[in-house]
């Protein structure tokens, strides 16, 4: 089964993470193999369409945000009608906290809820292997008229996740976005990110490695997609310090910190 990742990112410099991380990890722990694709919000949906449908994908999986919602919404529409067997699945944070209601609006087959890594590999597997949906966590599937939903999905060890650029090809002076935590420590009503509880670190020799990677071939911007880069400072010094010792004056290094946790030794 050809299956297919689209991100549509909302500028043209900017990369999507989260399929990346899916297909490394899928390909990385079953058989099968994952083709991505991305477009900016800026592009006709018409053109989305046609590169779509001219893969003719069996499997069809979007990323979900705030500002590419509606573009997927109108999408999903069309692609049922012009490829009616490919089946669509929806992830993202946009479709992670209200899932059944999304699905009673968009067009699609299931969405996975939360970290998208090992459900979608299992998905995978169920759709291979006779859609025995049960076993897979954290989905949302139709049974005729019904939504059913799996057991939740166990928060992943994100050192398990492979380095989701495993080339650089066509991503010169885009942003690459990179994580080196998942969750945040603070419980801020207005933020999603709060329903999480707890943060999970990626061993740091892992991170600096793959820190590496980006000062080798010269990318002009990472972003660190971390809620909270500085929670816990001394995983957040080790990376500074790293970077600063390897400092290749081209390399732009982004995190989003909390100013409350900053002290003198990590602003020095």
């Amino acid at each position: 089964m050809k299956t297919l990742l689209c991100g549509i990112n909302a500028k043209y410099i900017h990369t999507n993470l989260a399929i990346r991380l899916i297909k490394g990890y899928v390909e990385e722990n079953t058989n099968y193999t994952i083709s991505i694709i991305e477009f900016t919000i800026n592009n006709y949906t018409n053109d989305i369409l046609k590169e779509i449908y001219i893969k003719k994908p069996d499997i069809l999986g979007f990323s979900c945000y705030i500002w590419n919602i509606e573009i997927i919404s109108k999408l999903t529409v069309l692609i049922k009608k012009v490829l009616p067997k490919t089946l669509i699945i929806l992830g993202g944070p946009e479709v992670s906290y209200n899932p059944i209601e999304r699905m009673q609006e968009i067009k699609c087959d299931f969405v996975i809820a939360g970290e998208g890594e090992v459900p979608f590999s299992e998905l995978m597997k169920a759709l291979h292997n006779g859609n025995n949906y049960d076993k897979v966590p954290s989905l949302f599937y139709r049974d005729n008229d019904k939504i059913l939903i799996s057991n939740k999905n166990k928060a992943l060890q994100i050192g398990v996740l492979p380095f989701p650029y495993k080339d650089f090809n066509g991503l010169k002076n885009k942003i690459c976005y990179y994580e080196a935590s998942r969750g945040c420590p603070f419980g801020c009503k207005y933020c999603l990110s709060s329903i999480e509880k707890g943060v999970r670190y990626a061993p740091i020799e892992k991170v600096k490695r793959e820190l590496d990677i980006f000062i080798e071939m010269k990318v002009l911007q990472v972003k660190f997609v971390d809620r909270t880069f500085n929670s816990n400072k001394k995983f957040a010094m080790q990376i500074i310090q790293h970077l600063i010792k390897n400092d290749n004056g081209i390399t732009n290094f982004h995190f989003e910190v909390e100013a409350i946790l900053l002290d003198d030794e990590i602003i020095a």
